[in-house]
């Protein structure tokens, strides 16, 4: 029988089972702690790694590299790109086109009985015929053809051969519009549309660039609020820990009991999950910037931008009729409405023109020859022996006309709804400008409270601590009279960036961003 179950050695027997899962247990924690210790060093050097660089940049850096890196300018400039080509296609249609052929033909005709011999007649013939010209428009509206043709005829009618050359030109035709078409016509209608698309188009890449440049702007104020919320929030801390170690002391000495000083590290412990808070959301307004900043997020996702400005307290003298004056003048959105208007009252002149009858100018001049031979038929042409002009008019008159009617009267109602639209989203700027105005003028004035508040706050703060330190005071008014300093101190950063983005606003509503950043838009 096995020894391990002899009746005179189970204590022995207990003990050493005890020894061993000991063993094995303090193997297992031992295992698991170098594991967890190994794993933190790989932590801390990837955190050492991929810990962010830092790069400091002003606003306008900032402004500067959304404007060149924004996917939405770089949708608009292809806009623009293509509203410029289609004004060359349109312009194109003013090119002479040169035109030529060369045909030969060659006939048979069964023919018929002749009346005076009648006998029954056959003809063939054989023709080389060639002619060259350049057509084109005129912006005037007009027609004109320049060119020339030669025709060489052989055959036989009959027993009987013949030939015959012809040669007309050179000759010059033109036809000129005198009603319809005369003022305005498609063409020109087309290319002064096409101009006015990419006036709009140059607008339109304007107005991006100014809601990208008041989107850099706030997300830049938003980025310096949050890294003097870090600070705000440090300082709250020390204040808070400052304290703290002044109640451990004072517990240390017996001037104060344990439960007294807990309330202390209570505050240092909110305080200190506040500031985890405003790290974080120091990091997501990183974000934020860059979101609106940068085409490629992978290479900025590691470096952290370090403001180099500060939220601005600069006064401004507010006039709403100077900024009004501004928007009128500056404003791409609004001046895009009014280019949409012109085009409206150029489809209505179209309109209005074609109601007219066509009434043409026709004229022409040019040489001609013909003779039995080609080289007959150019003789004439060299000594000019038939020339030839032609000069008349060409009238066509629709009866009714109800089509074109019709359509002068949608062109009527859509201009007077362009003119409509253009004075409601003139109102709207005007609202705009006068709520962004009030608004800065509310801004700014709650810096001059915040910032008095801030100050009253520290006073508050520093007479009790004092108090305190006499002993005429408790933890519970100083920790108070602290969260009042924070809470003051984050008002202040909060209204200095509600007035820097109130200035950005406004300055959006004027269409000025870019002239308070110096970027220069050359249409190209």
């Amino acid at each position: 029988m096995s020894s391990l179950f002899h009746p005179a050695r189970p204590m022995a027997d207990s003990w050493l089972l005890r020894r061993m899962a000991l063993f094995y247990r303090f193997k297992r924690f031992l295992t698991l702690g170098l594991c967890m210790a190994g794993w933190a060093l790989t932590v801390c050097a990837q955190e050492e790694v991929e810990r962010p660089a830092a790069s400091a940049m002003t606003l306008k850096q900032c402004v500067v590299l959304a404007l060149q890196q924004t996917f939405d300018l770089k949708i608009q400039e292809a806009s623009r790109d293509i509203a410029a080509a289609r004004v060359g296609a349109a312009k194109a249609e003013y090119e002479p086109t040169l035109t030529a052929t060369m045909e030969y033909r060659d006939t048979t005709d069964p023919g018929g009985t002749d009346v005076q011999t009648g006998d029954f007649v056959s003809s063939k013939t054989q023709t080389v015929r060639g002619d060259t010209g350049i057509t084109g428009l005129l912006p005037s509206g007009g027609r004109y053809t320049i060119g020339a043709s030669a025709t060489d005829t052989d055959g036989e009618r009959g027993p009987d051969p013949f030939s015959n050359g012809s040669i007309q030109g050179p000759y010059a035709e033109f036809r000129q519009p005198l009603l319809e078409n005369f003022r305005i016509d498609d063409t020109r209608l087309n290319i002064r549309v096409s101009l006015q698309n990419l006036q709009i188009s140059t607008l339109e890449l304007k107005q991006s660039m100014l809601r990208i440049v008041n989107q850099v702007e706030e997300a830049y104020y938003g980025l310096v609020a949050a890294e003097e919320s870090v600070r705000v929030q440090e300082m709250a801390l020390s204040l808070a820990d400052e304290l703290w170690r002044e109640n451990q002391k004072r517990v240390e000495h017996g001037d104060m009991a344990p439960i007294e000083a807990a309330e202390a590290q209570s505050q240092a412990s909110t305080t200190k999950a506040a500031l985890l808070l405003a790290e974080r959301q120091f990091r997501a307004q990183q974000n934020v910037l860059k979101g609106v900043m940068v085409d490629d997020f992978a290479k900025w996702r590691n470096v952290m931008i370090v403001s180099e400005g500060t939220l601005t307290t600069e006064p401004i003298s507010f006039d709403y009729r100077q900024s009004w004056g501004r928007a009128m003048t500056s404003r791409p959105d609004l001046l895009t409405y009014k280019v949409q208007l012109e085009q409206q009252e150029l489809m209505q002149e179209r309109r209005k023109n074609a109601l007219l009858p066509e009434l043409d100018l026709t004229a022409g001049v040019g040489l001609a020859g013909s003779d039995t031979e080609v080289s007959g038929a150019f003789q004439q042409v060299r000594d000019q022996d038939a020339p030839y002009f032609s000069l008349g008019f060409s009238l066509s008159l629709p009866l009714g006309n109800r089509r074109e009617k019709a359509n002068h009267k949608i062109a009527v109602a859509e201009t007077r709804q362009a003119e409509l639209r253009l004075r409601q989203f003139r109102q709207s700027v005007m609202i705009e400008i006068d709520d962004a105005v009030s608004q800065a003028k509310t801004d700014y004035e709650r810096i001059t409270a915040t910032r008095e508040a801030r100050e009253f706050a520290e006073l508050a703060l520093k007479n009790e601590q004092g108090k305190l330190n006499r002993g005429a005071s408790t933890n519970f008014v100083v920790l108070q009279l602290q969260r009042n300093l924070t809470s003051a101190r984050s008002d202040e950063i909060q209204s200095l960036a509600d007035y820097s983005r109130s200035l950005s606003r406004l300055r959006l509503a004027e269409g000025s961003s870019l002239d308070t950043h110096q970027v220069d838009l050359t249409a190209e």
